[in-house]
């Protein structure tokens, strides 16, 4: 049988299944004065999702899992997008042995953080862009500025629905500032897998920033 775990979000899902399971783990660090404010600076979040990809993947491969997904799977295949790509390359990257294959989709290793991505995203600090939406979070939590910033980095004009746009903008989530400088440094994720041998594709941005 073979298991497929998506990073996006952390997701973990199974052919035949129309159930996901969803885990949320926050920074250790808090607001120095509010135990109850995640701290957007002081830790890359990142870290803590590999561990949790990591555990999830272990409990799959033993057969510890205990949700809807019955039996030990023979493969597991982890396919990411975006920030998920660089968590599932992260993975093959620390602990090869968990993964069977990969598929990173929506993943730009060279340019990240380019001068050209940050200004078409135009980010705000997410408190004051949409106050009362994400509680708990700090100053040091960003969000892009409104529809047409997303658009600029992320969409190609005329290819794509409005109603995908609206959606996104609907559901979009703060982007932590440590993340946002810190992600592709190997210092902090590393992603140079040169222990993993079994297949991997890559898809990148086609002819865009991202995706």
């Amino acid at each position: 049988s073979l298991k497929v775990i998506q990073s996006s979000s952390t997701t973990v899902s199974a052919p035949g299944s129309h159930q996901s399971m969803y885990l949320s783990l926050p920074s250790r660090h808090t607001h120095p004065t509010n135990t109850n404010r995640v701290s957007g600076y002081e830790e890359p979040q990142s870290l803590t999702q590999l561990v949790i990809l990591q555990q999830l993947t272990t409990f799959l491969r033993s057969g510890k899992y205990t949700g809807d997904i019955d039996g030990t799977p023979s493969k597991i295949v982890h396919v990411g997008h975006s920030f998920g790509s660089f968590i599932s390359n992260a993975l093959i990257a620390t602990t090869p042995h968990l993964s069977d294959a990969a598929i990173l989709t929506g993943i730009a290793y060279a340019g990240l953080a380019s001068g050209t991505f940050v200004e078409a995203f135009a980010l705000r600090i997410a408190t004051l862009q949409a106050p009362g939406k994400w509680p708990g979070r700090d100053n040091e939590y960003l969000t892009w500025a409104d529809t047409a910033a997303n658009a600029a980095a992320f969409f190609i004009g005329g290819s794509y629905d409005e109603e995908v746009l609206w959606y996104t903008e609907g559901v979009k989530q703060p982007i932590a500032a440590a993340e946002l400088i810190s992600i592709g440094s190997e210092l902090i994720l590393p992603i140079r897998a040169l222990d993993f041998t079994k297949p991997v594709m890559v898809c990148p941005p086609a002819s865009h920033l991202f995706d």
